[in-house]
This record gives structure tokens, C-alpha cells and sequence, in this order.
């Protein structure tokens, strides 16, 4: 699944339709674990909606780590950030 936010509902989604996935998520943290193992912090850069879910900081507390969320200011330059590389704008914002 490659909606970082979707997976909130990926368990009912395997349940209904029987499909494998890739749990992105999942994935994310073995990630962690393989290339920085003895992380203690881990920060999350994602959208607000896929922040709100929790779903990034449920699986890095699970993983023992804490997980590191920017502020409300910086959560709102990330989002114009994000906004900004999914509209295809490539000036100096995403270039930078």
C-alpha cells in the first residue's frame, strides 16, 4: 500500500480482500533497526493527517525508540514542503 496514512486501515484491508502487502511502516522500522540500530530517537517527517494517525509513532515506541514530531510551526513548512514536491514545483522551496 502506498499511502503512508492508508495503512491505519491496512489490517481490515487484508482481512476483506485476502491481498499480501508491504506494510510500509513496518518496513520503515527494520530500516531504522538495520542502518542505525542503537537509535533512540526517531524523527517522523510525514503529512499532518498521517502525524494525527500516529500511526509512525506507535511503531517506533513499539520498536523502543521515542519518535521525534516537528513543531506546529515546522509541522506547517514541512506540509508546504510536501504540497509543493506533489504539485512538481521545482523551484528553490524543494531544491534548496
Amino acid at each position: 500500500m502506498v499511502c503512508n496514512t492508508a495503512h491505519v486501515f491496512l489490517k481490515g484491508v487484508i482481512a476483506s480482500t485476502g491481498i499480501p502487502f508491504i506494510n510500509i511502516i513496518d518496513e520503515s522500522v527494520r530500516e531504522i533497526d538495520r542502518v542505525s540500530a542503537d537509535a533512540q530517537t526517531v524523527g517522523v517527517m510525514a503529512t499532518n493527517a498521517c502525524v494525527d494517525t500516529h500511526i509512525y509513532q506507535d511503531a517506533i515506541a513499539a520498536s523502543g525508540r521515542a519518535a521525534l514530531v516537528p513543531d506546529q510551526a515546522k509541522q506547517q513548512e514541512l506540509m508546504a514542503l510536501i504540497n509543493a514536491i506533489k504539485s512538481g514545483d521545482k523551484g528553490a522551496m524543494v531544491t534548496r
